[in-house]
């Protein structure tokens, strides 16, 4: 991965996102406002594994299984619109069943949160698309990872 915060990454990210407009939102809100050829990255809290306590929401509601199927409800619907689509979730039989229809890439993610440094790493995540993305466009973020 990138050094988020270094000077040439900065100005290479600037460039890239030049006309862009950048919103922080629900995701009502944002594929509610989206358009055919907008793009919209969703990052909804995931749902949860049953072997583990999942992280169910960012606030102190949570984000249920009804959620996540409203959500994919929301997701189909802004792909028949022609939106461009990425969704990133917990690799579960769950996430899996209601993105069926949709491209479907598994990740090794790290995890910030975890009292044991050594714990932080390993985890699956998925990475679900309504498009093919040219293939080197996502080495330098997948590399390792596959």
């Amino acid at each position: 991965m990138p050094k988020l915060y270094e000077g040439a990454n900065l100005t290479e990210i600037k460039r890239l996102l030049g006309g862009t407009e950048i919103e922080y939102a629900s995701y009502e809100t944002a594929l509610g406002r989206a358009s055919k050829g907008d793009f919209v990255y969703l990052d909804p809290p995931y749902s949860p594994d049953p072997k583990s306590q999942g992280f169910t929401s960012y606030t102190k509601e949570s984000f249920s299984e009804v959620d996540q199927t409203r959500l994919a409800a929301r997701f189909k619907d802004s792909d028949r619109r022609g939106c461009l689509l990425m969704l990133s979730n917990s690799d579960t039989r769950r996430v899996r069943f209601l993105y069926a229809d949709f491209a479907i890439e598994r990740m090794k993610a790290g995890r910030m949160i975890n009292c044991i440094g050594s714990a932080r790493t390993g985890y699956n995540e998925l990475l679900i698309l309504n498009y093919r993305p040219p293939v080197e466009s996502l080495n330098p973020w997948v590399k390792g990872n596959r």
